[in-house]
Parts: C-alpha cells; sequence; structure tokens
C-alpha cells in the first residue's frame, strides 16, 4: 500500500498530459491554474488527516501535526488542471467564450482564491465543529456562489464541469483503483467520516467532494484571469 497514493495520483497526471498534449490552445492556462491550485493539497491535509482520510505516503513531511506529502501537491495539481481543462473547453466550444490571457495580477488573484478557500475551510471546520470534507464542500460552494453571481454565464459549464469530473472520479475508482486496491477504503478512511452510501462501491462523500471541487475551479480561474472583461 505504500506506493497506492503514487499510483493514483499517477492515474491523474496522465489525464492532464493528455488534455495537457491534445489541446495546445489551453495549457497555458491549464499550467498556471495547476500550479495555483498544487499548495492546496497538502495544506488542507492539516484537516483531512485529522478526521477524513490517511493515505500511505512514500515520504511524509511533518511539521507539528501537520502531516504531508509529494503525492498531495501532485494530485492537487493534476487535479486542478484537468478540472480547469474540461471547463476551458466546454465554455470556448459551446458558449465561444473568450480567451484567457494570463498576466500576474490575474494569477495572484487566482491564488488567493484559492488561499481564500482553504482559510474558509478551517474556519467552518473550527468555528462549526464541522468534519474537514464538508467544511472543504460548503467552501467551495460559498465562494463558487459568489463567483456565479458576478458571471452567470459561468453558472451552465461549471455545472457540467463538475458532473463530468464526477463521473471521472467514480470511473477512476471503480474501473482502476478499487481493483487494484479493494481493501483501501478500510485501510485509508476514518470509520466516522463516510456515510456508507455509494454509488458503484465508490463512497458519495469522495464523488461530491469531486464534483464541488469542479464547480469551484474553472470559473475562479476563469473569474481571475480574464482580463479583457472581467474587473
Amino acid at each position: 500500500m505504500k506506493f497506492s497514493y503514487l499510483l493514483g495520483v499517477l492515474y491523474f497526471s496522465v489525464t492532464w498530459m493528455v488534455l495537457f498534449g491534445i489541446f495546445p490552445e489551453e495549457r497555458k492556462v491549464i499550467f498556471w491554474s495547476s500550479f495555483a491550485c498544487g499548495p492546496a493539497g497538502p495544506i488542507s491535509e492539516y484537516w483531512h488527516r485529522a478526521d477524513y482520510w490517511r493515505p500511505g505516503l512514500i515520504l511524509s513531511i511533518n511539521i507539528g501535526k501537520w502531516t504531508f506529502g509529494l503525492e498531495d501537491y501532485c494530485f492537487a495539481f493534476a487535479f486542478g488542471g484537468i478540472c480547469t481543462g474540461i471547463f476551458e473547453l466546454l465554455m470556448k466550444r459551446f458558449w465561444h467564450a473568450e480567451d484567457i490571457e494570463f498576466d500576474w495580477k490575474g494569477f495572484i488573484k487566482l491564488f488567493g482564491i484559492v488561499l481564500l478557500n482553504l482559510m474558509l475551510m478551517g474556519a467552518l471546520s473550527k468555528l462549526f465543529h464541522l468534519k474537514s470534507l464538508y467544511a472543504s464542500i460548503i467552501s467551495f460552494i460559498i465562494i463558487t456562489s459568489y463567483i456565479f453571481y458576478r458571471r452567470p454565464l459561468f453558472i451552465f459549464g461549471g455545472l457540467v464541469t463538475a458532473l463530468l469530473v464526477m463521473f471521472f472520479m467514480g470511473l477512476f475508482y471503480w474501473g482502476f483503483f478499487f481493483k487494484l486496491y479493494p481493501d483501501v477504503i478500510g485501510r485509508w478512511w476514518f470509520k466516522n467520516a463516510l456515510s456508507g452510501i455509494t454509488l458503484a462501491k465508490v463512497p458519495i462523500e469522495e464523488l461530491i467532494w469531486a464534483g464541488s471541487a469542479a464547480l469551484f475551479i474553472g470559473p475562479a480561474v476563469r473569474y481571475s484571469l480574464v482580463i479583457h472583461k472581467c474587473t
């Protein structure tokens, strides 16, 4: 099980590379959104490892009560780019949205939104004694709701992206990861962290987290980096 997390990360990394390779017009935004999302993986583990899951790491980094690994960064990097790539393809192919133009102000704005989401997640967890997973999902929805209020054009693309990513996450677990590690749920996840509700043996919590994260990431990137008409 030591290399299982890394193998799961490789699945998402290969998907990231496929999107990066076959859609050259999206490469810049996929990379920079991944770069902005990457740190969220290790940071969020401060809360997730306390009450949600404890996946095996090849080399764990420990800072007080905070434990994380390179796998956490690589997963968030790949997942962020995948969500952005899907959302951008939908927005440009079906809604003929303007191209994203990268600049440093936009990137800093995006990174700030990612950090704001983590801060809100931590605040919800502490103030309302919420499990970190639910705090994470709620923080995604709160910030995304504000973005949708400011940019209603993003709503349908965001919802479709969320559904596609939920399907992709379910396929990853059901068709790949559980085939290799059928007992991984009992080994990694806290028993009281899961409701027991599953779809094709995949915990519903994992699907909801993936969908809410995708709903947040794509619109947050476009809200931050489109500099023609967005202020």
